[in-house]
């Protein structure tokens, strides 16, 4: 049984809304060892979703639809679906006064509008999805089209609630589903790119008899094994492991964040950090993370010279004589982020992020990240390219590899 996620929204095809959803989807699938078969974005039309929709059965059995389900003019998935499957919509009681109620937790002191109650539509047959984040709830269609019988799920677009909905229900959904999926594993080449992790695994993984597919990201290349012979998948991946090295994450770790983690509660330490280039995407990437807590005190945006020497202690004279780009100040901000902030753990960065700034002996992308773990130290000197916001993205996820691997030796 093939799978297909249709994204709905002109504004995924204007380019003014990045579309987070298909890598939760994607992501999420591929942690039952499923793999989604086909992706289709559309605008807010009818004509577009429908036609969506044709192409998406032509292949797929089971459909997750994100968008448009909400109550204003453009939200017509729910409208454009039923139609497709000839299938009659009703107002539904329990979502009529779920609507009301969180209309009245609003605080608002007018009536529910009319319009919200859009919302509170299912088709015959058709089963509500849970959202305790917004109003619109999802929907769980089972149907057919073509003589076979297909399974469609709908969910709201905005992430906060697409997310929560696609972990809890409708991927669980559609592992029960699929009871024939073949096993896989996965695991993140931290730092490394794609074309030399296929370089290395391509021939013998293949050899092995076992399928490989890859996803590049700022963090590296993440690593997917298939098989349906359990012994050679398992050989498979002990292989690839032994020739990647120490850039291979352990089974089921997708990134640098979750690694971390994991390291700093078997060390039992708390993590501290120091940023300056990064602006503190280091920390909004641990924070995003539910009870890092306790591995995380928390950190520090350090991103002019004033506040390095005044919140970290890094030397003025450092700062006059080597600059804040530059080893020494990286190395200097990750003792202080120990010291200064309480931790015996610390990652830095520092850096030139662009697109303005650079110099012919500090080019825009130089960037130093430095760990610091039980009083050692070591600094990275980085060339990277990209805009400014792929550049701090990779400095982000570099500290953290490199803290992970002085933990791991440690």
């Amino acid at each position: 049984m093939n799978i297909a996620f249709i994204s709905t929204g002109t504004e995924l095809l204007k380019g003014s809304a990045v579309n987070t959803n298909l890598s939760c989807f994607g992501s999420a699938l591929a942690a039952e060892g499923l793999i989604l078969h086909q992706e289709i974005a559309c605008g807010d039309r009818k004509n577009d979703i429908s036609e969506a929709l044709s192409a998406a059965l032509k292949t797929s059995d089971i459909l997750l639809i994100c968008g448009g389900l909400g109550p204003t003019s453009d939200d017509i998935t729910l409208e454009t679906v039923a139609r497709f499957f000839g299938l009659k919509l009703r107002q539904d009681e329990a979502l009529t006064l779920k609507i009301e109620n969180f209309w009245k937790a609003l605080g608002r002191t007018i009536p529910c509008p009319k319009s919200q109650f859009k919302q509170a539509l299912l088709p015959e047959g058709a089963k509500a999805i849970p959202n305790p984040v917004g109003s619109a709830s999802g929907i769980d269609i089972e149907t057919s089209y073509a003589g076979r019988a297909r399974r469609v799920f709908l969910a709201p677009g905005p992430p906060s609630e697409f997310e929560p909905m696609v972990k809890d229900f409708i991927v669980p959904a559609i592992a029960d589903a699929i009871p024939e999926r073949i096993p896989t594993r996965g695991f993140l080449c931290a730092g490394v790119g794609e074309s030399t992790v296929a370089a290395t695994l391509e021939k013998p993984v293949t050899a092995a008899g076992v399928e490989i597919a890859y996803c590049a990201d700022a963090s590296g290349t993440r690593v997917f094994l298939s098989g349906a012979d359990a012994e050679k998948l398992e050989k498979a991946d002990r292989l690839a492991h032994e020739l990647l090295g120490d850039s291979a994450m352990p089974d089921g770790i997708l990134d640098p964040v979750s690694r971390t983690i994991q390291l700093l509660n078997e060390h039992s330490s708390r993590l501290a950090t120091a940023e300056s280039c990064t602006g503190g995407l280091i920390a909004s990437m641990l924070v995003e993370r539910s009870g890092v807590s306790s591995v995380y005190a928390g950190g520090a945006v350090t991103y002019s010279n004033e506040l390095k020497h005044t919140v970290l202690g890094v030397p003025q004279e450092l700062l006059d004589t080597c600059g804040a780009v530059s080893e020494e100040c990286a190395r200097a901000m990750a003792k202080g982020a120990c010291e200064r902030l309480g931790s015996n753990v610390s990652v830095a960065v520092t850096g030139i992020a662009g697109p303005d700034g650079g110099t012919p002996e500090k080019p825009v992308g130089l960037v130093y990240v430095s760990a610091c773990v039980k009083g050692e130290i070591q600094v990275k000197k980085l060339n990277l390219r990209g805009g400014r916001t792929m550049i701090r993205r990779r400095a982000a996820a570099q500290a953290l590899i490199l803290l992970n691997r002085m933990l791991e030796k440690s």
